[in-house]
């Protein structure tokens, strides 16, 4: 038996350990804290070199104010007196892109930059309170800064919307799992507005147990197809150029890793080679048909699955890879998901490898590879890594399904 004295030790110790082990914590969160504001008094200091997105979109709204077409690339770089890119969203964004022209770049700028913040703030405290909860620890934290080539960092250095879409498509996705349709399709169409892809979220209503749920579906798909409709009518020029320029958008390499990308990167460097390949489209077809037919598979009996998270960050996953753009900082969407997965779904000793895994970059260097390796592999990290919390979801879930796996998932983080 253990003595009094021998118990007080113990107990000394551990309260020492647990003092040193909230120290260290706080130490870290707070090292992480003027990190990250090192980088943003970074961007807010080199407006010329950062936020260029938002240099367009500024633009666009002044030519929109102006009558002129904000879809001319020409057109916004003369009023820019610099180059900018082209704009690409949809005619319905440019009375909202409107109201920042209404002030001089310079307001204009910090203005758009201070809301981004204000909503990312939003967003991760959203993303512990509804998804992810308790395991919601200072690793995640870490992980949203650097995981999926720091994707976060990348949208706010360059500027785009992405962190607003992602609010909306939260805040969407927490009134799906709380069975509240008709705000999830408000929101959902809200994020359709200025990019068309978000249409594709709507299948999670097939995975509601609302009897009206189709009904939502066709509803929401209607309106979507309607208000762009209307858009078309009252600027047909705007929209056919909008339609146009997406229909151009190629982008490839670590900046767009998307499947369409990846192969046709494959397609050229083979026939470089002399080597004959099938058409990377008619491969990325089939691909995605292959993709939705396993998704399906596995999310066949929604009822088996204890956790609703599951079936929304599946699928999640599965919209990334379907796209045929998808952009680097449209990886934001991806975190929660991922995360989740890997410490809920995944064996315990895949915890930390994945977790490290996901924060690597295109700046990582291993040794070992050659060039053509290098290449792909790092260009294509963050797809790669996305196909394999894809591929390890499914098989957890189909494991589930057939009784050879438990989702190691706490009552507390179920409820």
């Amino acid at each position: 038996m253990l003595s009094e004295i021998d118990v007080n030790k113990f107990t000394n110790r551990n309260k020492k350990m647990r003092l040193r082990h909230g120290v260290l914590k706080h130490l870290i969160a707070a090292l992480l804290i003027l990190y990250c504001i090192g980088i943003i008094v970074t961007l807010s200091n080199e407006k010329e070199r950062f936020q260029w997105d938002f240099s367009t979109y500024y633009y666009a709204g002044k030519a929109y104010s102006a009558g002129l077409n904000p879809y001319d690339a020409e057109v916004l770089s003369q009023m820019a007196t610099t180059p900018v890119n082209q704009f690409v969203y949809t005619p319905l964004s440019l009375p909202v892109l409107r109201l920042f022209s209404t002030l001089d770049f310079k307001p204009a700028f910090y203005f758009f930059l201070s809301l981004k913040l204000i909503i990312l703030i939003g967003l991760l405290y959203l993303w512990k309170r509804e998804f992810l909860k308790s395991d919601a620890d200072l690793l995640f934290y870490v992980f949203c800064l650097f995981g999926f080539n720091s994707a976060i960092y990348i949208d706010i250095r360059s500027g785009n919307i992405s962190i607003f879409e992602q609010g909306v498509l939260w805040l969407a996705f927490a009134a799906f799992l709380r069975n509240k349709l008709l705000l999830f399709c408000i929101l959902t169409t809200l994020a359709a507005t200025f990019k068309i892809q978000p249409i594709l979220i709507l299948v999670l209503l097939g995975y509601s147990n609302v009897q009206s749920k189709y009904r939502y579906l066709f509803a929401t798909v209607f309106l979507i197809v309607g208000i762009h409709f209307i858009s078309y009518v009252m600027h047909p020029e705007f929209f056919k150029d909008f339609i146009s320029q997406v229909s151009n958008l190629e982008g490839r390499g670590i900046n767009a890793p998307s499947t369409l990308a990846l192969l046709r990167d494959i397609h050229d460097t083979l026939s470089r080679k002399g080597i004959l390949v099938i058409s990377p489209t008619a491969i990325y077809l089939a691909i995605v048909v292959t993709i939705l037919a396993v998704t399906g598979w596995a999310l066949k009996s929604p009822e088996k699955i204890i956790d609703k998270r599951i079936i929304l960050f599946t699928i999640c996953l599965t919209y990334a890879l379907i796209l045929p753009r998808f952009k680097i900082y449209s990886y934001i969407l991806l975190l929660v998901p991922s995360y989740f997965m890997i410490k809920n779904v995944f064996s315990k000793t895949s915890i930390p490898i994945l977790i490290i895994l996901l924060m690597f970059s295109q700046h990582t260097m291993l040794p070992g590879f050659n060039k053509l390796s290098e290449y792909f592999l790092w260009r294509y990290y963050p797809l790669i890594m996305t196909y394999c919390i894809w591929s390890l979801s499914v098989i957890a879930i189909f494991q589930r399904r057939t009784g050879l796996n438990q989702l190691r998932i706490s009552e507390k983080n179920s409820k």
